[in-house]
């Protein structure tokens, strides 16, 4: 890497979401680590196709040692990943990959596994009868449909259990809360509600306080404040979403590349379901939790 300490630019897909609060952490952790900086850009709206492919261009500017994207769709960046690959700068994902992927290294999670042990979850807590609600990501992320794969999968094997209703939340906590504060005047049965992440179910619980309505409810990401809804018993459990780790890690992969090292083509962290049982190190705010090793996350690596 020389003597010259290294600049990354990092593209997340917006200030709102909880997640990402934490994987800018996890790569700022890392970088100061290793006496490195990174610059942020993020869409001032959030998850924003065109404004992100604009940030690229900034990146692509600051002529960065690497470049980590959180991509807000899974094929309409290809102008900006296109220029990215021409300016020969390393590009590592986050989160979520484009299709095709040129980046060096991915590390994201197995979306499809979390969204099933979510499911499976809630239609054992319900006895494995009654009316369940989904609440999908948002429609251009790469995470939503297969998080809606798992969650379907899991329902087939309980065939007493009941999708009553099912839409995007869009990943944000007031359009969940607008979308789902609809669909309860529809609803007259409901037992359980299937959220695709935290930041969603915060919006969707207090939509059923209004409405007067208490079922369980289970989320993803295991935010900070995830965690505070589990520990009041509002939401029985989250997916460990890591995305955190997923920053850190990234940084791990780009400082061993940039020394002539080769890194794993994907590395996918382990799916688990964090609940009132097992929170540990989890029940912290960002700023303390801990991450997965390098050697923990090479677990779920795949060249």
């Amino acid at each position: 890497m020389g003597d010259r300490p290294f600049h990354i630019a990092v593209l997340t897909k917006n200030r709102t979401n909880p997640a990402y609060v934490g994987a800018r952490l996890g790569v700022d952790r890392f970088v100061a680590n290793y006496g490195g900086r990174a610059t942020h850009l993020v869409p001032e709206k959030p998850d924003n196709i065109e404004e992100q492919i604009a940030l690229i261009g900034q990146a692509i500017a600051l002529n960065p040692d690497a470049i980590i994207l959180a991509p807000a769709h899974a094929t309409r960046l290809s102008a900006g990943v296109d220029a990215i690959v021409q300016a020969r700068i390393p590009l590592f994902y986050v989160v979520s990959e484009t299709k095709p992927s040129p980046a060096i290294m991915f590390v994201g999670s197995d979306n499809e596994a979390l969204g099933y042990a979510m499911a499976e979850r809630m239609c054992r807590h319900i006895g494995g009868s009654g009316a369940v609600a989904i609440v999908d990501g948002h429609v251009d992320s790469a995470t939503s449909a297969p998080r809606s794969a798992g969650f379907k999968r899991a329902l087939m094997e309980f065939p007493d259990v009941v999708c009553v209703s099912q839409f995007s939340g869009g990943y944000q906590r007031d359009i969940a809360y607008a979308a789902f504060a609809d669909a309860l005047t529809k609803i007259d049965a409901l037992d359980g509600v299937i959220v695709a992440n935290d930041y969603m179910a915060i919006g969707v619980l207090e939509a059923l306080k209004e409405a007067g309505r208490s079922v369980p409810v289970i989320g993803s990401n295991v935010t900070p404040a995830g965690v505070e809804l589990m520990k009041r018993g509002e939401m029985i459990a989250s997916a460990a979403f890591d995305a955190m780790s997923m920053g850190a890690i990234a940084i791990d992969g780009i400082v061993r590349t940039l020394r002539g090292e080769t890194v794993p083509r994907r590395v996918l962290l382990p799916a688990q379901l964090v609940d009132r049982e097992n929170l540990g190190d989890w029940d912290r705010d960002y700023s303390e939790r801990e991450t997965l090793s390098w050697d923990e996350a090479m677990a779920g690596a795949v060249n």
